[in-house]
Parts: structure tokens; sequence; C-alpha cells
């Protein structure tokens, strides 16, 4: 007998696009977001999984000049976020979610799934992440790094 239970899987939360169309979302009603680009929201995610910290949801967007990363964060976050090189968007805002079934180039995809219909990532154990991702891309002179 597997020891596998296929009603344990994980449901995705009823927010994310079900089948294989992404949609557009507002922000502000079920999380607010935060915009990193790739190199430094990478590294945060790197750095929140060492830490052990809660990593909710995170989109990898390739469009645009710069690939970029969007962070689903508790409602509310927004409102205080003043973090350099990143951008925070909340109530009013929209963005393109990527269906339950995209976890994977080509194109927009979930970099790290929904783990849970709850599940954020907290922006105090982000900020750090992101304080520390940008010191180590600048390197110790505040130089940015080869």
């Amino acid at each position: 007998m597997s020891d596998v239970n296929p009603a344990a899987r994980v449901r995705p939360p009823r927010w994310m696009p079900i089948g294989e169309e992404s949609e557009l979302c507002s922000v502000g009603v079920w999380w607010d977001v935060v915009r990193a680009g790739e190199a430094m929201g990478r590294r945060a995610v790197e750095i929140l999984r060492e830490s052990r910290e809660p990593l909710g949801p995170v989109i990898m967007d390739f469009g645009g000049a710069e690939p970029r990363m969007y962070f689903l964060v508790p409602v509310g976050t927004a409102a205080d976020w003043t973090e350099p090189e990143t951008v925070a968007l909340g109530p009013n805002c929209h963005v393109v979610v990527p269906s339950a079934e995209t976890t994977a180039p080509p194109g927009m995809h979930w970099y790290v799934p929904a783990s849970g219909p709850r599940t954020l990532t907290l922006p105090a154990a982000l900020r750090r992440a992101l304080i520390q991702a940008r010191a180590e891309q600048r390197g110790p002179a505040g130089e940015p790094a080869p």
C-alpha cells in the first residue's frame, strides 16, 4: 500500500487560474506584490530557503527589458514598502498570474508555486533577503559585483 495520499495534495488557492491560460488579477485583494529584478530575486529566494523563512508564491516574468520576479506578500505590505530597486504593488494595480500548471519556462511561470492557500512571503523576511542579495551584488566596496 502506498503512503501517498492523493487527497493531501496541495490545492491551488482560489485566486489562482486553473487551466492553461494566465489571468489578470487585482492586487490588494488576496495579496500585494513586491517586484524585483531576476538576479536579486533569485538570490532572495535562496536566502529565504537557507534561513527557512516561509516562502510564498513567486512569479517569474521574462517579458520586458529585464526579467522580473513577483513575490506575493500579505495585503497592506505595499503601503509601507520602501526597499530600493524594488517596486511594491497594492490596491488599484493588476498582475498577470500564470495558471497553476505553469511551473517552468518558457514564458511567465511560477518560480515558486503556491504551497497552500494562505502561504505568503513575510515582508520583514523578504526585506532582509533583498538587502542581503543587493549587498552581495554590490560587493564589499559597494560597487557592482563582476
